[in-house]
């Protein structure tokens, strides 16, 4: 799924079409092509893929076989992410060493 955005504003817009190109409404730019993820249609596809980063982290968690698809730059920095998710932090409730004996 693909939409428009202005280069001037980074707005998401519907363009009008002047001529032979597509202009934003809001700057009076010509716009460029933005490709929205093909699951949630909320955030832009990420490095090539169809999804974006999100739902690529959530598709590896759901089956990891999907991982091994992915591009080397990818798996690093998909293998980083979801570090970053294992990692708990203090206020989820870690025990210090005396509460846990």
């Amino acid at each position: 799924m693909n939409t428009y955005r202005c280069p001037a504003c980074s707005a998401l817009v519907d363009p009008i079409r002047e001529g032979d190109d597509l202009v934003s409404y809001c700057c009076s730019e010509i716009v460029e092509r933005v490709y929205m993820c093909a699951k949630c249609s909320e955030r832009e596809a990420h490095l090539g893929c169809d999804d974006c980063f999100p739902c690529v982290l959530d598709s590896i968690i759901a089956d990891p076989r999907y991982l091994e698809m992915c591009a080397p730059a990818l798996q690093l920095e998909i293998a980083k992410a979801l570090a970053e998710r294992a990692q708990p932090t203090y206020s989820e409730g870690c025990l210090t060493r005396r509460q846990a004996s």
